[in-house]
């Protein structure tokens, strides 16, 4: 089995998938403060034992989620004797996205953080809007107040995210542990 979380952008969620790349178990939830208790009540139904592949989003994100998240996945690391695949939330995003556009991420303070190039920038909403002059944004895993900020927002369908979640962490370099990304670069 394949296991997979996000704790780094709403919905949070874990999945299991089967050998085939099948969700066998998907349990998603939006209260960030719910994080421990929702991933403990997820893996006590689950034969962890039976798990063959752990990854997860690195971040940027809320920083006691981005720990609980890493808790998790390093504590499966550590028992399952598995390495972590890991990956950046704006990479996974872009993926997701059906059509062009700019890739904003929640900074967890002011502003946002632009994907500029292979690097995120922080920036204010109001540099942000500048920045991508008259150009979508994507904007899904914004909170609804700097959402409000863009003028021409871009919703993610989150449908199949696990599923290209999974399909991306397969193709990245796999680490004894994940390194959360709470700031870019990582500290």
């Amino acid at each position: 089995m394949k296991f997979i979380l996000n704790t780094a952008v709403n919905p949070h969620f874990c999945v299991l998938f089967d050998d085939e790349g099948q969700r066998s178990s998907f349990h998603t939830w939006e209260n960030h403060r719910d994080d421990g208790s929702e991933l403990w009540n997820f893996l006590k139904q689950c034969d962890i034992a039976n798990i063959t592949f752990l990854g997860g989003v690195s971040g940027p994100g809320g920083f006691s989620s981005l720990r609980v998240g890493a808790g998790v996945l390093n504590s499966l690391a550590f028992s399952l004797k598995l390495p972590v695949h890991s990956l950046r939330a704006d990479f996974w995003q872009e993926a997701l996205l059906k059509d062009t556009g700019a890739i904003v991420l929640n900074s967890f303070g002011d502003g946002v953080w632009v994907r500029s190039g292979k690097d995120l920038v922080r920036k204010t909403s109001e540099e942000a809007n500048r920045y991508f002059l008259g150009r979508s944004a994507c904007v899904s895993w914004l909170p609804e107040e700097k959402v409000r900020e863009f003028e021409t927002p871009i919703l993610v369908d989150m449908k199949e995210a696990p599923e290209v979640l999974l399909r991306l962490l397969k193709t990245v370099d796999a680490h004894p542990q994940c390194l959360t990304e709470y700031e870019v670069p990582p500290i």
